[in-house]
């Protein structure tokens, strides 16, 4: 929890509401004090967040952090956005320091929410995520009547026995539907609050709306349709190929979704370590490669208690890293399993790390959050760069076997990224009423344009059931986007790895105070999301199948 008393909030902003600006000067020392504070309730929120979905049991910690959304947030964001007026309206006067640019594209979006308040509607959302957390993290798994521990369901779904991994993804299933009628629920209360909000904004719908607020500046929704397309033609064709080489190993007519979890390409693996000391020992150490000081960031961050990796019961079902930034400490909550793809969410999560480690050490609050792009980018440049640690970690029978199996599952995220996508711009643009009969219609002839090389007529997909479409709206295909810039590095990293790495340091210690383009242009890539770039994917990917 932050050691600074949350009553002084209140003054701080009336301080800077009605402080005397004579100068340049004043002015950026001006702006210098409120990141301090914007820093300190970042952390409130996040402290109390990381304490709740550490374990969604805790009645106490679930009742302090809605006492906070529902209290004080809301006057907390009005306070934000009016001073992001008054700051958008010194900006006219005195002089924008040149690396506070960025920033002040976001300061405009929030300066036109400060002309009608919604922080109310905001907290609102924000407890919604946290109840679809609990309900995801609590659901239940049955079979034959007997109750099964989500563990118990992942080991039976990577079984070799068909019949086996078939009821565990039944069960699964059922366990979804159970919470359906509660998701549906929360998700329509979330589109009409986000409806409100995006009406308050002066914008037609909630995705134009989301659009400006995750500050998507360097493209527009055209070029994001066109990249699904590109995808579609270019990558499921590929994907097709990967699960017909799937099929004909594992012997059966027609692949079906409790196919897709198994070992196909004789990739098993046995680890190496089992202490997690241990493991994260050797990631840091291994880390230590890339970045400067990354190895010793990440063993110092595990050593304090902000590497939280254990699996646990009532743990929040979801991998996710963010940032305590009064105390500038980032952390990470997942829970690691003795697989090589646990691992590497693991270093993706630890990706994450590596940007806001990156920054530099004089930076604003502000300057550590570059576009969610980004962010994503150093964390897939670090799943990918973890393709050729794992075995320090596991036994491989067949290393190239599991990079297959990686690159198919890349291929299948990459597909569901682009789907999610559109079926968000449908949810957030629709005017009829969102049921989840109709939610199931839509996503079905959205997932129908996506060829997977899987049968799911008999076996509908209930993947639109995200806790990620009220939570994080409309993020998703920034994942798919930052995979190509992610290959390109690789790339580079192929032929100078301690250059590569060399530039992506420039580029993260620029933080937020440069545009994506020329963030990843100085990280030695280019900016791109055309079909070329996917051209590249392609490629890599092929190289990978052929000798398998």
């Amino acid at each position: 929890m932050v050691s600074v008393l949350s009553h002084t909030w209140d003054q701080r902003y009336e301080a800077l509401h009605l402080a005397q600006i004579m100068d340049d000067a004043d002015f950026h020392s001006w702006l210098l004090q409120w990141a301090a504070l914007e820093a300190e309730i970042y952390e409130q929120n996040t402290a109390l967040t990381r304490a709740f979905q550490a374990d969604t049991t805790d009645e106490e910690a679930k009742l302090a952090r809605q006492v906070f959304l529902t209290q004080q947030a809301p006057h907390l964001r009005e306070q934000h956005d009016r001073t992001a007026q008054q700051a958008i309206q010194l900006g006219q006067t005195f002089t924008i320091p040149p690396d506070w640019q960025q920033t002040f594209l976001y300061f405009e979006i929030m300066a036109r929410q400060a002309l009608d308040p919604g922080g109310h509607l905001e907290s609102q959302l924000e407890v919604i995520a946290g109840d679809l957390t609990a309900l995801f993290a609590r659901r239940t798994y049955e079979l034959d009547g007997q109750a099964l521990s989500v563990q118990e369901v992942g080991r039976r779904s990577v079984s070799p026995n068909r019949e086996v991994r078939q009821a565990a993804a039944l069960s699964t299933r059922e366990s979804l539907l159970r919470i359906a009628p509660q998701v549906t629920e929360q998700y329509r209360a979330s589109l009409d609050l986000r409806r409100e909000l995006a009406r308050r904004s002066g914008e037609k719908t909630v995705h134009s709306h989301m659009w400006k607020l995750l500050e998507r500046f360097d493209y527009t929704p055209q070029e994001v349709r066109q990249f699904r397309a590109d995808v579609r033609t270019g990558l499921n064709p590929l994907l097709v190929e990967f699960r017909d080489k799937r099929r004909t190993w594992l012997g059966v007519e027609h692949l079906q979704p409790w196919d897709l979890t198994v070992d196909a390409f004789g990739a098993r693996a046995v680890p190496r370590y089992t202490q997690e000391a241990d493991i994260m020992a050797l990631a840091a150490r291994r880390l230590d490669t890339t970045l400067p000081g990354l190895g010793q960031r990440v063993a110092q961050l595990y050593a304090e208690g902000y590497l939280d990796v254990a699996s646990r019961p009532g743990k929040a079902a979801r991998s996710y890293s963010d940032f305590l930034a009064h105390r500038r400490r980032p952390y990470v909550q997942t829970s690691l399993q003795s697989t090589p793809s646990s691992y590497q969410v693991l270093f993706h999560e630890l990706g994450h790390v590596a940007q806001l480690s990156g920054v530099a050490p004089d930076a604003s609050f502000w300057q550590y959050f570059p576009g969610v792009e980004m962010r994503e980018f150093v964390a897939q440049v670090f799943e990918l760069w973890s393709l050729d640690q794992l075995p320090e970690f596991f036994a491989f029978e067949n290393l190239e076997a599991y990079r297959a199996r990686f690159y198919e599952q890349t291929l299948a995220r990459m597909s569901a990224q682009c789907s999610m996508d559109e079926f968000q711009e449908w949810f957030y643009t629709t005017t009829e009423e969102v049921t989840f009969t109709r939610m199931q219609e839509v996503w079905q002839e959205i997932s129908d344009r996506y060829p997977s090389g899987v049968e799911r007529r008999a076996l509908p997909s209930l993947a639109f059931l995200s806790q990620q479409l009220a939570r994080r709206p409309l993020v998703g295909i920034e994942y798919a986007l930052a995979w190509g810039w992610a290959f390109s590095f690789m790339e580079n990293v192929a032929q100078d790895s301690g250059q590569a790495f060399g530039q992506l340091a420039q580029a993260l210690a620029l933080g937020n105070t440069r545009p994506l383009p020329e963030l990843l242009q100085i990280a030695g890539v280019e900016f791109s999301i055309s079909s070329q770039q996917l051209r590249l994917i392609d490629t890599t990917m092929r190289r990978a199948l052929l000798p398998i």
